[in-house]
């Protein structure tokens, strides 16, 4: 189930279908209180009250950040930032929440650099993004020497993208001067990347297994409790580059 209530209002019939599932949060409106009624997986998202009739599978932000801090820890880094230029995202802010918690918990200082403005222009203007790498970068560096993060978290491969291209700009060598760990596993992105950072897979098809199990479940067991969470952690994959900057450091 992909699109707007107006797109999917046609195709979704309690007489014609046994299951459902949900990529991200649709927009349902009046087609809620029918779906409540179908047997259904919600998938990709994070869970919220709003859709407390159904399950979800997903993958779990929480791990993101707290194994980021682990990965930078156990490369002997004491200096972390986590690169985050769609603050708006719940599971952003949720993987930034798990990563300074668990920073502050392994005596690891860790700072955000996050775009301050919040209206989506990440994604409205591709000619911002520029200009907001280079404001999260130059806010990187204007922390002092000592305490200037040595290793870098970005929310996903496809800032990976920006923040090499503004790293370079401002005379930082990825992966030589700086570490990068990015996520999502997406080659289309990585394949840009000179070196390729270390980066964590999500894990999807484990994710596709657990939600069409789930959803098998509440088609035979349509009367058991709703509103069952799975989170999937994900792997990280490491790099050539990384290796060698660690044994360099």
């Amino acid at each position: 189930l992909v699109g707007s209530e107006m797109c999917i209002r046609d195709r979704v019939s309690t007489d014609r279908l046994d299951g459902l599932i949900f990529l991200g949060n649709p927009s349902l409106g009046s087609l809620q209180d029918r779906l409540k009624k179908m047997n259904s997986v919600g998938v990709l998202s994070e869970a919220s009250g709003e859709y407390h009739w159904t399950d979800w599978v997903t993958s779990d932000y929480r791990a993101r950040g707290n194994m980021a801090v682990n990965y930078f820890g156990d490369r002997g880094h004491t200096h972390i930032g986590y690169i985050n230029p769609q603050p708006y995202h719940t599971g952003f802010q949720v993987v930034q929440q798990f990563f300074l918690m668990r920073a502050n918990k392994c005596g690891i200082d860790a700072t955000v650099f996050a775009d301050k403005d919040t209206n989506l222009r990440w994604e409205k203007a591709r000619g911002h993004r520029d200009e907001i790498m280079d404001t999260l970068v130059e806010e990187m560096l204007s922390v002092s020497s000592g305490k200037r993060p040595t290793a870098l978290f970005a929310a996903n491969d496809e800032t990976a993208v920006d923040l090499y291209k503004s790293l370079r700009k401002h005379g930082i060598e990825p992966m030589e001067d700086i570490d990068i760990l990015s996520c999502d596993n997406d080659r289309t992105h990585l394949s840009r990347l000179t070196p390729q950072p270390a980066t964590m897979d999500l894990n999807l098809e484990v994710i596709a297994e657990r939600t069409v199990e789930k959803l098998l479940y509440r088609i035979r067991n349509p009367k058991a409790f709703k509103g069952v969470e799975t989170y999937v952690p994900p792997t990280i994959i490491p790099s050539d580059a990384s290796e060698k900057f660690k044994i360099n450091h």
